[in-house]
């Protein structure tokens, strides 16, 4: 009671137990996601100053090729026409690693570029 005017005093509010501590390995894993989306971003938006060389098609050129006025010979073999694709903008670190297999080559020393 309040001991000047005879009335009962409030009653106590409960004890608030003590904040938990947030398990480490939360913690821990918490940061590895938020690491790896940043890696993820990282990977897709920086271009790289290279460009990728890749083996294109190989096609025959005998439809191509017309010798005229000289002699020709038969052969077993065939002859082939080979292209090489190069990419026409830097890629990412995913076009990279997860392309066809292929050559960089620094985009300043390519002379298309």
């Amino acid at each position: 009671m309040n001991e000047e005017r005879g009335e009962p005093l409030p009653p106590r509010a409960p004890a608030m137990p003590p904040p938990r501590r947030r398990r480490p390995l939360v913690a821990a894993g918490t940061i590895a996601g938020i690491v790896a989306v940043l890696l993820l971003l990282a990977g897709a938006l920086i271009r790289l100053p290279y460009v990728l060389i890749a083996p294109g098609t190989a096609s025959s050129v005998e439809r191509v090729v017309k010798v005229m006025g000289a002699p020709t010979y038969a052969h077993r073999g065939q002859l082939l026409f080979l292209t090489v694709s190069v990419s026409s903008d830097r890629p990412n670190a995913f076009a990279v690693l997860s392309g066809p297999p292929s050559q960089l080559q620094r985009q300043d020393s390519h002379p298309s570029h």
